[in-house]
């Protein structure tokens, strides 16, 4: 892989809200520090993205003064602590996909500003820190953990990939249209797609399978 370089970073704390486009960022367990450490759910528990919600993509985080806070046209921004003290009382199922999760119910206070914007009524909550979120196994070993992402804890994808897509396409659609953790270049389009272990600085991965990118 000589050549290849890792050009952009992104993390999305909030899953399937705006991302934030970052320089250095420290990797734990389950991905780059607060990625999709957080959820929005309806009242039923299930998680909601873009599929069902798409102007969750107006919503943009950003982590400032050990805050997650959120920003939308026409609300005043809202935030809520990083590292949160979290009440026995304000643990909660959550629901993503076929997983179902004990999470923490953080304030009324941000589930009115997201009900107010969504106009329907949902909550945020956070995954909490002793609770582990296994990889599917059929693709990773037993201690691969994941936080609130799809499936895994990293999406990689090459610039080149993005531009092969446009030419053939021709049109112009953004690198933030797939949601990346990691953007590659140097390589040829679609190399990602056979890539089965690769190195990152000091960091092995290992890269089980495709990703199919959904509608949004």
């Amino acid at each position: 892989m000589n050549g290849y370089t890792l050009t952009d970073m992104y993390i999305y704390p909030v899953k399937s809200l705006a991302g934030i486009n970052v320089n250095r960022w420290d990797v734990v367990e389950t991905g780059l520090l607060h990625d999709r450490k957080w959820m929005i759910i309806d009242e039923d528990g299930q998680f909601l993205s873009q599929r069902r919600l798409p102007e969750m993509a107006l919503i943009k985080p950003t982590l400032k003064d050990n805050c997650l806070i959120l920003s939308a046209p026409g609300m005043e921004d809202v935030n809520t602590p990083l590292e949160p003290s979290i009440e026995k009382n304000s643990i909660v199922k959550g629901i993503i996909w076929k997983d179902l999760c004990n999470v923490a119910h953080l304030s009324l206070k941000l589930d009115e500003w997201l009900s107010d914007f969504f106009k329907r009524d949902c909550r945020l909550v956070r995954q909490l820190d002793n609770v582990k979120r296994s990889v599917d196994p059929s693709y990773g070993l037993l201690s691969d953990q994941v936080a609130f992402s799809d499936g895994f804890p990293f999406l990689i994808l090459s610039d080149r990939s993005l531009e092969s897509l446009n030419h053939e396409m021709q049109t112009k659609m953004s690198m933030a249209r797939f949601r990346p953790n990691l953007v590659i270049s140097g390589c040829p389009p679609y190399a990602e797609d056979a890539w089965r272990e690769i190195r990152i600085g000091s960091i092995d991965f290992r890269l089980p399978k495709p990703c199919s990118r959904c509608i949004v």
